[in-house]
């Protein structure tokens, strides 16, 4: 539950607020039988032909003799969230009409094969991407991207959008949207009849910008600058928010200074609402703390942590990941 004294915001018609459901664990596939080749025994080649090699004979065998006892076989890897697990480094990927056949990707916007390769080689470890390709891969991703994240349930743009709602109440509010994608957030906040306020935004990936523009979110966003956030300072002005929300980009950023910024940017008083992941939590939990001590800013309210992806497949390394709110007052 959240510590905050701040009542949490109402929930519009048609969003749900999300609970953790209990994960199962997943269960081993069977063994399999195997049928097994036969010996074949060849005839010495006559004079008027070519001899003939084996390997080639065998090739050409299309029905191996049935056998009592079954080979044993390795027990195959579970599927992630986008594909096939990585087995002793391989990724086993699969062709599109497989993904489309498959209970873990059935639903989601993947067309290609090129499609499925990509995100099995980027996003099946719980989302987290190797720096050099975060901005190929939400590019390559925006055109889809919420369709994908609601199917899985994705929990986090409601209580973050929710947290920001319940600290910006007067009118007028002026908030930054740090790592805003496709606007998700900012049309949330709309949908909980947070209307008398102004969003900037700021991402990593144009055409996660570009899919914000074409989804008509330019009323909400009313500047939105292509920006990576380990690039410090901003370019943005000191002391211009009221309130400055970031929900998950910064399991991104290995730089635990970037901190610093959200106070810079947000007013004396004002509130920053962050989304950290509890597994990449701990790579800023010396530098908030130490924030706190220099009084650079306060912790207001932390949500208990909940799934971020709960209809996630079981056996998906995405389907735990949890996450919480946290909301910070500002106080220089």
């Amino acid at each position: 539950m959240l510590t905050s004294a701040h009542a949490p915001a109402a929930l519009p018609s048609g969003y749900v607020a999300a609970q953790a459901p209990t994960v199962t664990a997943g269960t081993t596939a069977a063994p399999v039988t195997l049928p097994v080749t036969t010996a074949v025994t060849i005839a010495a080649p006559v004079a008027t032909a070519p001899p003939v090699k084996t390997a080639t004979v065998v090739k050409t065998l299309t029905k191996a003799a049935p056998v009592t006892k079954a080979a044993a076989v390795t027990t195959a890897a579970p599927m992630s969230l986008l594909g096939a697990e990585t087995a002793k480094g391989t990724v086993a990927t699969k062709s599109a009409k497989e993904v489309e056949s498959s209970n873990v990707i059935s639903s989601l916007s993947l067309e290609t094969s090129d499609d499925v390769a990509d995100l099995n080689k980027n996003v099946q470890s719980a989302f987290i991407i190797s720096d050099d390709q975060v901005e190929n891969v939400y590019d390559n991703w925006a055109a889809n991207y919420d369709e994908d994240t609601d199917k899985l349930g994705f929990a986090s743009p409601l209580a973050c959008a929710s947290a920001a709602v319940n600290v910006s109440k007067h009118r007028g509010a002026r908030l930054l949207d740090v790592g805003c994608g496709t606007g998700l957030l900012g049309k949330i906040c709309e949908d909980l009849g947070f209307g008398d306020f102004c969003f900037d935004g700021m991402d990593l990936s144009e055409e996660m910008l570009q899919t914000l523009r074409s989804k008509g979110r330019a009323n909400i966003y009313k500047s939105i600058i292509k920006h990576d956030l380990s690039e410090m300072p901003w370019p943005l002005e000191s002391k211009a928010y009221d309130c400055t929300v970031c929900n998950g980009v910064l399991i991104y950023i290995k730089e635990p200074k970037v901190l610093e910024e959200f106070v810079r940017v947000t007013k004396k008083a004002g509130h920053c609402c962050i989304m950290f992941r509890d597994d990449g939590y701990p790579e800023f939990e010396e530098k908030d703390n130490q924030m706190r001590a220099e009084g650079q800013w306060q912790l207001v309210s932390k949500s208990e942590p909940q799934l971020n992806f709960p209809d996630a497949p079981e056996d998906s390394p995405s389907r735990s990941v949890k996450f919480s709110i946290y909301t910070y007052e500002v106080l220089v």
